[in-house]
């Protein structure tokens, strides 16, 4: 016959020796290092937009002058209630002390001085206006569309 006593192929049974766990981390490590680093700046980004969403200044803002569109639509508030509530929305958000065509616009709205004019005269109409004599709609997009471009600290 010619069977060796050295050589296991017949042999199926035996399972080779695992293989330690050093070896796998050395092949595995950069691939589970930049599967890290990809988990941690993809949370930290939805962390951004969260923060920038619901704790920032303009994101409550946004929050309450949504709150007043709805209130205002519903009737639970009248014209004079709504745009004297949108002043002071503004007033905060933006830290001036009062709302009106002389206030000094940012460098980066320098190019909307008119369209500032404009806004604040509505502005100041529907606060004093008859009710019917208000478009209170436009009045809130140019909330927003001012919310959307006043720069911001740093933190909010």
């Amino acid at each position: 016959m010619n069977e060796t006593v050295n050589t296991l192929e017949g042999i199926r049974d035996i399972a080779p020796p695992a293989i330690p766990w050093q070896v796998v981390w050395e092949n595995a490590a950069p691939g589970i290092i930049v599967l890290g680093l990809f988990v941690l700046i993809s949370f930290g980004i939805l962390l951004h937009f969260i923060w920038r969403r619901y704790f920032s200044s303009v994101g409550q803002a946004r929050r309450r002058l949504n709150a007043l569109q709805q209130a205002h639509h519903t009737k639970i508030l009248d014209s004079h209630q709504t745009a004297f509530q949108l002043s002071e929305i503004l007033r905060e958000t933006f830290r001036l002390t009062q709302l009106s065509t002389q206030t000094p616009l940012p460098e980066k709205l320098g190019a909307h001085k008119d369209r500032w004019r404009a806004f604040i005269e509505h502005l100041a109409t529907a606060r004093y206006a008859r009710p019917e004599d208000t478009r209170l709609s436009e009045l809130l997009a140019d909330a927003q569309f001012w919310l959307g471009r006043w720069p911001h600290n740093n933190n909010d």
